[in-house]
C-alpha cells in the first residue's frame, strides 16, 4: 500500500490517500480542508478514490468531506460513535473557529474490527 500525506486545513491536520498499488484505488483518510490539492493528487496519480474515513470527527478532519463526497461520488465513513459530530458544529469544535461546519450524515458507520477494501488491500478498523 502507498500512502500520501498532505498538511490540510486550518491546523496542518494531516491527511492520507491510502492507495492499492495494484489496482490505483484509494481512501481518503481525514481531509480536513485543501479538497482541490486532494482531488488533484487523485489526478495527477490516476487514482480512484472509493470512500471518506474520518478517524473522528473534529472539524479539523472533516472539513473537506462534503466537497469531495460530491466531487468524488464516493461514501463518507466514520466510526458510530463520532457520527454526531458530523452534523452539530459544538460538537465537532468549529464553531469555536468561526465557521460553524455542519456536514451530512455518513454513509457508513463503523465498529472496531470492520475491514474497509481498498483495491486489493483491506483497512481493519482500531477503535
Amino acid at each position: 500500500m502507498k500512502i500520501i500525506r498532505f498538511q490540510v486545513g486550518f491546523l496542518g491536520t494531516n491527511c492520507y490517500l491510502a492507495c492499492c498499488e495494484r489496482t490505483a484505488k484509494c481512501a481518503i483518510i481525514d481531509p480536513g480542508g485543501n479538497e482541490q490539492e486532494i482531488l488533484h493528487q487523485i489526478q495527477a496519480d490516476r487514482l480512484t478514490a472509493e470512500c471518506i474515513i474520518n478517524t473522528h470527527g473534529h472539524a479539523d478532519h472533516i472539513m473537506a468531506d462534503q466537497p469531495l463526497k460530491t466531487a468524488l461520488a464516493v461514501p463518507v465513513c466514520i466510526h458510530r460513535d463520532d457520527a454526531e459530530l458530523l452534523l452539530d458544529s459544538r460538537l465537532n469544535v468549529s464553531m469555536f473557529f468561526g465557521n460553524g461546519y455542519t456536514g451530512e450524515p455518513a454513509d457508513r458507520l463503523l465498529t472496531d474490527g470492520d475491514i474497509i477494501k481498498i483495491g486489493e488491500e483491506n483497512l481493519r478498523v482500531i477503535h
